[in-house]
Order: C-alpha cells, then sequence, then structure tokens
C-alpha cells in the first residue's frame, strides 16, 4: 500500500508534530507500507531522504494529483494546505484522511468581519468545514476534540476515530547513566532536585513557569527548557529568560533529536505542563514521554476538558493546578518530597508501556487506512 503523508512540519524540524508524523511513518513501513512525505519548503532546512519539500500549495496538488498513492494522510494545523490536498484527492480517486489535532484559531475570538484579518479567518473556516465535512476519514487526539467537531460539523461519528499520542518505550526510557551524563554536561549537580519542561515556545506558558520557579527558595533546584524552536521565534525565549531572576540555574537545550530526548528527561525529577485554559480540548504529548521515563508530572492546566479528564482517571501521575498560585504551593511541596517521588518512577513507566505504547494506537489507525484503501490485513487488494 503506498500512502502519503502531508505535514506543516518534517525532518529535520523538531516538535510534537514532526514526532507524530514520523510515528506514523515507522510504523506503517514496518507494516510493509510505502511512505512519502511531503511538507513546504523553508530557507535553512535541509533535504532529508523521502520528505519531498514543496515550493508552493500548486506544486503540492500537482505532486498528490499525479502520484500513485492508495491514501493521502493530512496532519494540522494549519489546515489549508488539506483543503487542497483534499480536492486533489477528490479528483484523482484517492482516499483522504485527516489527523485532526487541536486548531488555535477554533479558540480565539473572531477579528471584525470588516478586516482583512477577519475575512480571511472567516475563508479559513469555511475551509475547514469543507475539509472536515468530506474527509473519509478523520483521527483525533482527544474525545473531547473529537465530540466537539462531530456536533460543530454534524460530521459522523463512525468515521471520526479517537488515535491519541503515546510514547515508545524503545525511544523514550529512564536511564540512570544518562541522568548522571546529561547532568555532567549541563552542569546541574547530581543530587539537585531538576524540573524540566519539554516543548516548543508560543502556545504554553513557559513565562509564568519561569516567574513561579524564580520564587523558589531553595538553591539545590534547577529548571531544565529542552525547546523546540525555530530561529525566527528565538528572540521571545531570549525575552523571557532576560527576565529570569535566577537565571544560573536555568539550562536550555535546543531542538534535541527524538532519539536523544531520553537522555534529558532521565536526567529531570518533575515533568513540567504550563498549558493554558483555553487549550481544554487537548492532551499534549510531552505528558506521555514524562511518563515513559517514570517522571512526576505537576500540571498547571484547564478547570475542564480533556487534560483535566486525563489526570482526574489517572491521579498518581502527579499532581495538577488550575492557576499559578496553587502550582507555585504544589511545587514547594513536591520538591520537598522529591525522595518519595521518584521512588514511585517505574509505576509511572509501567503505566505508559501497558495503556499508551504508540504502536498499539498506530495499529488501529492502518487497520483503517488499509480499509479505505481496499487491502485486507495481509496485504492484498
Amino acid at each position: 500500500m503506498k500512502i502519503a503523508i502531508v505535514t506543516p512540519y518534517a525532518d529535520p524540524e523538531r516538535g510534537a508534530a514532526v514526532i507524530r508524523v514520523n510515528a506514523f511513518r515507522d510504523y506503517f513501513e514496518e507494516k510493509g507500507c510505502k511512505v512519502k512525505i511531503f511538507a513546504p519548503k523553508r530557507a535553512g532546512v535541509k533535504k532529508v531522504k523521502g520528505i519531498y519539500r514543496y515550493g508552493s500549495i500548486f506544486e503540492l496538488i500537482k505532486r498528490i494529483f499525479a502520484g500513485n498513492f492508495d491514501v493521502v494522510l493530512g496532519t494540522s494545523p494549519p489546515l489549508t494546505h488539506n483543503f487542497f490536498v483534499l480536492v486533489a484527492c477528490k479528483l484523482s480517486g484517492k482516499r483522504f484522511v485527516l489527523d485532526a489535532k487541536d486548531d488555535p484559531f477554533v479558540f480565539e475570538p473572531l477579528p471584525s468581519l470588516f478586516s482583512i484579518k477577519g475575512i480571511k479567518r472567516r475563508i479559513y473556516f469555511l475551509l475547514r468545514a469543507f475539509t472536515y465535512k468530506h474527509a473519509d476519514l478523520l483521527f483525533f487526539l482527544t474525545e473531547w476534540d473529537r465530540k466537539l467537531e462531530i456536533k460543530r460539523y454534524n460530521l459522523n461519528p463512525k468515521k471520526c476515530i479517537l488515535v491519541p499520542n503515546g510514547s515508545d518505550s524503545n525511544i523514550i526510557y529512564y536511564s540512570e547513566k544518562a541522568r548522571k551524563e546529561t547532568r555532567k554536561e549541563l552542569g546541574i549537580p547530581a543530587n539537585a532536585t531538576v524540573l524540566i519542561y519539554a516543548g516548543s515556545v508560543g502556545d504554553e506558558e513557559i513565562d509564568k513557569l519561569i516567574k513561579a520557579f524564580d520564587k523558589l527558595n531553595k538553591k539545590d533546584v534547577f529548571l531544565l527548557l529542552v525547546i523546540s524552536i525555530e530561529k525566527a521565534n528565538e528572540w521571545q525565549l531570549e525575552e523571557m529568560l532576560k527576565k529570569a531572576k535566577k537565571r544560573e540555574r536555568i539550562r536550555v537545550v535546543k531542538n534535541v533529536p527524538y532519539n536523544r530526548m531520553y537522555r534529558y528527561l532521565s536526567a529531570g525529577d518533575i515533568g513540567i505542563v504550563p498549558w493554558p485554559e483555553k487549550y481544554y480540548t487537548s492532551l499534549p504529548v510531552k505528558i506521555f514521554d514524562y511518563l515513559a521515563c517514570g517522571l512526576w508530572v505537576l500540571i498547571k492546566g484547564p478547570r475542564k476538558g480533556a487534560l483535566r479528564e486525563f489526570y482526574r482517571k489517572n491521579s498518581f501521575i502527579g499532581a495538577y493546578a488550575y492557576s499559578w498560585y496553587k502550582f507555585q504551593r504544589i511545587l514547594a511541596h513536591s520538591i520537598q518530597n522529591i525522595k518519595k517521588l521518584r521512588k514511585s518512577r517505574k509505576m509511572r513507566q509501567e503505566f505508559i508501556k501497558r495503556r499508551y505504547e504508540r504502536n498499539l494506537l498506530l495499529k488501529r489507525a492502518l487497520k483503517l487506512i488499509k480499509g479505505l484503501g481496499g487491502v485486507n490485513e495481509m496485504g492484498g487488494v
């Protein structure tokens, strides 16, 4: 079976979107499929085998239309390119699957209809509605997001499938050796307590996390920021770091390859999730990787939604706060009890292996994709 994946980001770029795309590709190829990835061409991004960088929407449409693919998997957001890919698929008789990840635009108020931005945003939502309604299959990361879009666009629930994120225990795992080596590399004492944040700049409340860290009185606590970031956005991070009162105890590592992420997570003790209130349908992928390394997870999150529900069902993973004030109090208490929290590392690792091993979650996705392409479980037509 031949599958095309259209994505806004791909190797050698970093981030959660790339991790998910690579997981799809690796699992599909392991099961005998041929996969080609399409991503936008960007200045300074090197060529990688198996990834085609297109220079324009028109070029992408031509490649999809003429390509010998059975199914095209489009990942979002942003969603614009997927609309045109969907049209190309319909015209050329290919099946289209939308990996419908949470879209920031949905949670933001619409600009004025009489502004250029307002007109563009409304056009975007028209394209979004068309893509959701006419995709042959839709994958969702959370049940909250799935239910929201079924209601919003009156979708057939049978074509809206839950394919959550997870972690790969062959790639992300705890290593005592890596813990010691990474702490030495970063100049962090062996006995220090390390708070770790892994993610990007822009969506999450990193600035408030740094402020919370500044209020800690203990001197043997460090903050490790493992950041996925583009060159154009580095100024944002630098501005936040300039305001930090305890900059000497903050360590920053940028654009770590996923197969080396375990080394930095192993160096940590408490995994931090500074999640904004408005993204209540989302469940950050970092949680699964934190837990795969056995980290105690401290969440500042929405009062309702997917993240809150995940914690409510699995409260042994860590602690949850609705406000930064409460987060500060829980953080101080967690640091005082860090030896006890470290001892329960194994339990959190086993939870991920049992419930959120990534390949187990992708198995269902491939079965459904093969069904669309008219391929049976043995690979025949």
